[in-house]
């Protein structure tokens, strides 16, 4: 696999798809990396933070250490059920790079979805955010119009 600078390149310009806020509002969301070690996860969030999903991207399939990550930053106060996370895979035909690597290149994402829809049965359900300023994660109401972290405000 590629080193981790080379893999952020990638997802930066092959994977980086304008999608909309899902959940909270209709802006955009963009894609923002998280500070982690040794592998590379980003979030697609909202002008307000508000996170949409959170993804994993590596050469291998690795759910198990994805779901250990996701309950380390968000603790217990947010529910993170195996069905939603998945898996997908991305080969260089599917970025249109096909001419740049070989056959057996791919990247795996592991991905989860912040299950909007028992979100939006209640706004004052607690919900992922990521801090505007720091870009680290944090939980608030989904009718909360804050959009720094405990940190930052």
């Amino acid at each position: 696999m590629q080193s981790l600078k080379d893999l952020k390149h990638l997802v930066q310009n092959y994977l980086n798809i304008q999608s909309k806020c899902y959940g909270h509002c209709d802006t955009v969301a963009s894609l923002n990396f998280l500070k982690t070690r040794n592998r590379l996860v980003a979030t697609f969030s909202c002008e307000n933070g508000y996170v949409s999903r959170i993804i994993g991207y590596d050469n291998k399939e690795d759910v198990s250490w994805f779901k250990n990550y996701l309950r380390r930053k968000l603790g217990d106060r947010i529910q993170i059920d195996d069905k939603d996370i998945r898996v997908a895979t991305r080969h260089p035909w599917d970025l249109g790079i096909e001419n740049k690597f070989s056959e057996d290149f791919f990247i795996k994402e592991v991905y989860w979805t912040q299950n909007y829809r028992k979100l939006s049965v209640n706004p004052n359900a607690l919900a992922v955010f990521q801090c505007l300023k720091c870009k680290n994660l944090f939980i608030q109401e989904l009718s909360s119009k804050n959009s720094l972290c405990e940190s930052c405000k």
